[in-house]
């Protein structure tokens, strides 16, 4: 027998309600409501862009949500200033010339070449490729300067870097720790550089190209470690040791460089 929810039984102005809004502003800062019928109770989070995200049952009140918020608003003011401390850290690429871009745990400066393509030229170095301390992008037309086209180029270009050098580092350690996973997945995970599932499969972030090799190898030695100790024990931390003995430094380089590939995510993510 089908369910039907008592709340898709209100009249439609009822759901238009101002006591249930999907968003509102709240002592200058956004609040989106993430309504879900069997959430019991309220979850928040702050968003880099700046604003907050409340989860809630889809009959919380905009009384309930403001009294929630208030309760929480030290937390939240520090948690918005960190964003913000953050953001300026990591400002949004502009494309000049001269920009920095980290590539392996080196700045690289941009610069643009104007490539005149000719007949029968046997080789053309056209897009981003990198020579001695810049990156290069070889351009043709001018709708290959636009921004979003660059910032897709970009993307695209250290993304096939990226996964050419995870895929290496797996083959290099995984033969040196005689540990070889099911399937080795390697994509873009927004908050992960690696996992190791239970069925021994294990997922890489290709971002991991903006930090230097050794902790590009971490990383790699890490999961793979796991394909022996699904855990954080002792005996795990000592085979990660074993193959990387400065692995704290590696991970403190982790730690401070959360958000430095950002400017590598898609739109979507």
């Amino acid at each position: 027998m089908e369910q039907i929810s008592l709340f898709s039984l209100l009249p439609k102005s009822a759901k238009r309600s101002p006591l249930f809004p999907n968003s509102f502003m709240y002592r200058g800062v956004c609040i989106t409501l993430i309504r879900k019928p069997y959430r019991r109770v309220m979850q928040l989070g702050v968003e880099m862009k700046g604003g907050v995200q409340i989860s809630c049952a889809r009959r919380t009140t905009l009384k309930e949500i403001k009294s929630f918020l208030a309760e929480h608003w030290k937390w939240i003011q520090k948690e918005l200033s960190e964003r913000q401390k953050i953001k300026r850290r990591h400002p949004v690429k502009k494309f000049r010339t001269g920009e920095s871009f980290l590539f392996q745990g080196k700045s690289l400066k941009l610069q643009y070449k104007h490539i005149r393509i000719r007949q029968n030229e046997p080789f053309i170095e056209k897009g981003f490729y990198i020579k001695n301390k810049n990156l290069i992008y070889g351009w043709n037309r001018l709708e290959d300067l636009g921004t979003h086209f660059l910032r897709q180029e970009l993307r695209s270009f250290y993304e096939k870097k990226g996964k050419l050098l995870l895929q290496e580092a797996v083959a290099v350690f995984s033969s040196r720790m005689q540990l070889v996973p099911k399937a080795v997945r390697i994509g873009s995970q927004r908050s992960l550089w690696g996992s190791c599932s239970s069925e021994g499969n294990i997922s890489l972030n290709w971002r991991l190209v903006v930090a230097p090799p050794e902790v590009i190898n971490y990383v790699v030695i890490h999961e793979l470690a796991h394909l022996k100790y699904l855990d954080h024990s002792s005996a795990f931390w000592s085979l990660v040791a074993r193959f990387c003995p400065d692995y704290k430094k590696q991970e403190a380089w982790l730690g401070h460089n959360t958000y430095t590939p950002d400017f590598l995510l898609s739109p979507s993510e």
